[in-house]
């Protein structure tokens, strides 16, 4: 009979089980994905086998705290695959499994253990708020700006801490930052966090150290808050005999600031200072020395004796310091008050007075007047005739005239109409 050819395909043994080892362990405990496990596919005698077709893979873990997994897939055509494995943060090991469903022999599953260790800390890291520019307060009721300082491994990712560690923290401008910080990474962490107060603003270069591991360093930059100080007052061209109120506001951020140093002086004499302070719930008002101070507005404080040229005094709780100047001398006086807002620039305000001579009596003046008056008007006199038919009146009119004598006598035209 005549022969006949048809052609035939092999794809290798037919695979009956899977084997999931293990690539690499332990791992570190980093929180990150690693290539760590190969999922081989085999026949009954143990030789490699080929995938007919795609074959799903179910993976679970025995700690999911220590590594995690999910479901994998050998593709059609090839004998094994790399699975990816997520590390936690903890140190342990922990028990993969891999199951297959879809052989024609049943089930087949197989397991490999996986531990992870924390990795050793080899370099230091360290974060600023705010892209490092910080905007710090000049008061320290106001909570402070806080610095991380982190632990990293070789590759860069966090790494914690085998044994306490004491990170020291040192400022290359000292008129900014003159302490030197030391941060304490406790057992088990990787960072820690440290308060950074500024003496003033300013740049500067902190430098971070510790034995054994490669130093780091961060430029900072401090900016001075938004601060407001103003000066106002007046009158500003007074007597002698009165009084002028000059007070200084220091605001932050809007807000009144309390405790801030403000050190009044004065070109002469004359000057009082009053600083209030709030009593239940409203705020006493300014009291002058003057004589003229009314009984209602009576300060909490007494205030420096009349005279004293300079004062160093704080403002209240609504940012306000007040002096009172009472001249002792005319002429223009310089009100200087100078405000130290903490950790703020010092700064310096002017308000001048001009203090002139006081007036010429009143009294005095009327008193002029009515002489003047009574030398330059033309009285009418009305002088009573008595007569035996009934009175008749006469109205005689009285001119001053100015004599010509040299020494000064007056005449006087008694001639009536």
């Amino acid at each position: 009979m005549l022969s006949d050819q048809t052609p035939l395909e092999t794809y290798g043994a037919v695979p009956s089980q899977v084997i999931v080892t293990a690539i690499s362990t332990p791992l570190p405990a980093d929180g990150t994905t690693h290539p760590a496990l190969e999922l081989s596919l085999e026949d009954a005698q143990g030789s490699p086998a080929i995938a007919a077709s795609d074959i799903p893979v179910g993976l679970s873990t025995s700690q999911d705290q220590i590594v995690s997994v999910t479901d994998a897939v050998i593709p059609a055509g090839q004998t094994f695959a790399v699975v990816n494995v997520t590390a936690g943060i903890l140190q342990g090991t922990a028990n993969v499994t891999a199951l297959v469903s879809s052989f024609t022999s049943g089930y087949a599953s197989s397991s490999v253990d996986l531990s992870t260790v924390i990795p050793a800390p080899s370099a230091i890291s360290a974060y600023a708020p705010n892209g490092n520019v910080i905007v710090f307060s000049p008061t320290t009721s106001r909570q402070l700006p806080l610095m991380a300082v982190q632990l990293l491994d070789a590759t860069g990712n966090p790494a914690r801490a085998r044994a306490p560690m004491n990170i020291t923290v040192t400022s290359s401008n000292s008129t900014v930052i003159s302490k030197v910080f030391t941060a304490l990474i406790g057992v088990g962490q990787d960072y820690a966090s440290i308060p950074l107060e500024a003496k003033a603003p300013g740049v500067t270069t902190l430098t971070l150290s510790t034995p054994g591991l490669s130093t780091a360093s961060l430029i900072v930059n401090f900016l001075a808050y938004p601060g407001q100080e103003t000066l106002t007052g007046g009158p500003a061209s007074i007597f002698m005999n009165e009084t002028a109120v000059v007070s200084v506001n220091v605001a932050l951020d809007g807000s009144p600031v309390a405790g801030t140093v403000v050190d009044w002086k004065a070109s002469s004499g004359g000057l009082v200072i009053v600083t209030q302070k709030p009593t239940n719930s409203s705020i006493a008002t300014a009291a002058s020395t003057s004589s003229d101070a009314s009984e209602s507005t009576r300060s909490t404080i007494a205030p420096q004796p009349t005279g004293v040229p300079a004062a160093n005094v704080t403002t209240d709780s609504r940012g306000i310091s007040e002096a009172i100047f009472h001249p002792a001398h005319a002429g223009s006086v310089l009100i200087t008050a100078v405000v130290a807002p903490g950790a703020l620039l010092t700064k310096t305000l002017n308000f001048t007075i001009l203090v002139s001579a006081p007036p010429v009596s009143t009294k005095t003046e009327k008193a002029k007047g009515s002489v003047v008056q009574d030398l330059t008007t033309f009285p009418l006199l009305l002088a009573p005739v008595g007569g035996a038919g009934g009175a008749v009146a006469a109205v005689f009119l009285v001119k001053k005239r100015r004599g010509g004598k040299a020494d000064g006598d007056q005449e006087f035209d008694t001639s009536f109409e």
